[in-house]
């Protein structure tokens, strides 16, 4: 029984001490823990002030950017983002500019130099041609003389810009038409040799070569085009008409001032319209009773009374002399 007793008191007794035990640890673990809330909560207090202050700047600086338009905006946020492209982006655009503006000068400089060069005193350009080679036709300069030769017809004219220069013109026999404004305004032109083999002189050959003379028609002709002599006030004459030639084209010798005699060859059938128009000189024609056919205003601002016609009689002319006033007399 003692015994018992005895181990009941040492159980109690190791209860009691296992409690002490127990209270002891809770009081020294729940310092600590207190201590480790007290410096959470100052952690946490210290860390509030700034946040604080944040926010205010942060909405601050929102009140502050409600007054930017958004498009302003967006471009400041862009450019603090990308300083470094906007500047390289700068700088390349200036030194293209640059660059572009003296290589402009540089060459408009080049050009103007180029055009002044090739100008005389004068300041009139001038190019000559002295001497090519066009579809069997060949042709050379050589001082005021331009000489033709090749077989077959012209076709172009690469000798135009020397006209201003060109006082004699040799066509070679071969060479068997004279194209269209082949010759027009040759005003130094005075001569032409016209060979045998030449068929037909088309419209405004020879127009406005204001020093042209005298020319002679090769009895092959066959074609003499409209407006062929216009304008060529220093031919004189006499002029004889191969009877080749069916028609006088249209204001062929017109304004031909000088011009005072004109011999046309049986074959001849008709005569166009003011193909002596403004002959102030023209003092005799001669016309073939194969004449049928006369155009309008023939001898328009002609003096009547200078002028005599010389034909068959009761032809086409003689009718129309008669009624213009003009001298006819039968042959």
């Amino acid at each position: 029984m003692k015994k018992r007793l005895l181990y009941l008191f040492i159980l109690i007794l190791s209860l009691f001490i296992l409690c002490s035990c127990d209270s002891e640890e809770e009081t020294e673990t729940q310092a600590p823990v207190a201590n480790a809330n007290d410096l959470l909560n100052s952690f946490a207090s210290n860390e509030t002030t700034p946040n604080e202050e944040s926010g205010e700047n942060s909405s601050s600086e929102q009140i502050a950017d409600s007054n930017i338009p958004s498009s302003s905006k967006n471009n400041n946020d862009s450019t603090s983002k990308n300083p470094t492209t906007s500047k390289e982006n700068t700088t390349t655009k200036e030194n293209v500019t640059t660059k572009e503006q003296p290589t402009t000068t540089k060459k408009q400089t080049a050009t103007t130099e180029q055009t002044t060069t090739k100008k005389p005193s004068g300041g009139e350009e001038t190019t000559t041609a002295p001497s090519g080679n066009s579809n069997g036709i060949k042709w050379a300069v050589s001082g005021s003389t331009l000489t033709i030769s090749g077989n077959g017809a012209m076709s172009d004219i690469p000798w135009y810009d020397s006209r201003s220069n060109i006082t004699k013109v040799i066509i070679k026999s071969g060479v068997t038409n004279i194209c269209q404004n082949a010759f027009a305004d040759f005003t130094a032109l005075e001569s032409v040799e016209i060979p045998a083999t030449v068929t037909s002189i088309e419209r405004k050959a020879f127009y406005g070569c204001t020093k042209l003379k005298s020319v002679t028609l090769p009895s092959g002709l066959t074609k003499l085009g409209d407006n062929a002599f216009n304008g060529c006030s220093s031919l004189t004459g006499p002029i004889n008409i191969p009877g080749a030639i069916k028609t006088l084209g249209n204001r062929t010798f017109y304004k031909c001032t000088s011009l005072t005699t004109i011999t046309i060859s049986d074959g001849l059938t008709s005569i166009g319209d003011e193909v002596f128009k403004d002959c102030t000189s023209f003092t005799s024609l001669t016309i073939p009773g194969s004449l049928t056919s006369l155009g309008d205003n023939v001898f328009k601002n002609i003096p009547p009374s200078t002028l005599t016609v010389y034909g068959p009689a009761g032809s086409v002319m003689q009718s129309y002399a008669l009624d213009a006033y003009i001298t006819y007399v039968v042959r």
